[in-house]
């Protein structure tokens, strides 16, 4: 008697659980999102909608430049992420070593900061008139900087990529913890090659992984707002 009313007990509370958490959602995501979605494609006149001024905005040589140009830059800083992410993620979940935490959490700050701080911070080491090139001008005697990568290409790529390579590396890590390595060691006991493990074996099992992380990172790339600015 008693278990049946427990149940009936926690029906109740799963129940009441879900009409908050679904009432939570409907009144501060869904109910928001479809009123600007419906106020965005609105007609604004009898003869045009918002879609079509929207889509005539966007056609437009110079805003198809912005796009293009925010398009290759978060692609670029994707894969340089990837590029070191990826190994540095299989090492931290290979290895076990002292402050591997705190490293872990050192690498995570720059993601947890707000944008312009660590553009700032960016700034004052590597502009013009930064610390590095101040040290450089001073041993040198030289009026020359060593480099200056404000408000180019190559620095907003190095934004991204410090900003967000936490990312791929957080993402990671679970991934290659959770490989099933058993499959690895007999196939390599069967004198299968390592790059046919990792095509058959390892990248089936990664990919998932990859492809979020790399979705998520091309995310904050392009709409980085911020780092592009500035």
């Amino acid at each position: 008697m008693e278990r049946s009313i427990d149940k009936h007990v926690e029906k109740l509370v799963m129940i009441i659980a879900l009409i908050a958490l679904f009432s939570f959602l409907l009144s501060f995501f869904y109910l928001p999102l479809i009123k600007i979605l419906s106020f965005a494609f609105q007609k604004e006149t009898s003869d045009a909608s918002a879609f079509t001024v929207f889509w005539s905005t966007v056609t437009q040589s110079s805003n198809m430049r912005f796009l293009a140009f925010s398009f290759n830059q978060a692609f670029i800083s994707t894969i340089i992420c990837l590029f070191f992410g990826i190994p540095v993620s299989y090492f931290f979940a290979k290895y076990k070593f002292k402050g591997r935490d705190l490293l872990l959490n050192l690498l995570t700050v720059p993601f947890v900061l707000p944008p312009i701080v660590v553009l700032l911070g960016f700034v004052i080491t590597y502009g013009e008139n930064g610390w590095l090139n101040n040290v450089w001008k001073t041993i040198f005697q030289t009026d020359r900087s060593l480099f200056n990568i404000f408000g180019t290409v190559e620095g907003i790529i190095a934004a991204h990529v410090f900003y967000n390579l936490s990312v791929i590396i957080r993402l990671m890590i679970p991934a290659w913890m959770n490989l099933d390595y058993e499959q690895v060691e007999v196939s390599k006991t069967l004198g299968v090659k390592n790059l046919t493990i990792f095509r058959k074996i390892v990248f089936p099992q990664l990919i998932n992984f990859i492809v979020s992380a790399a979705l998520l990172v091309f995310i904050y790339c392009f709409n980085s707002f911020a780092i592009v600015l500035y």
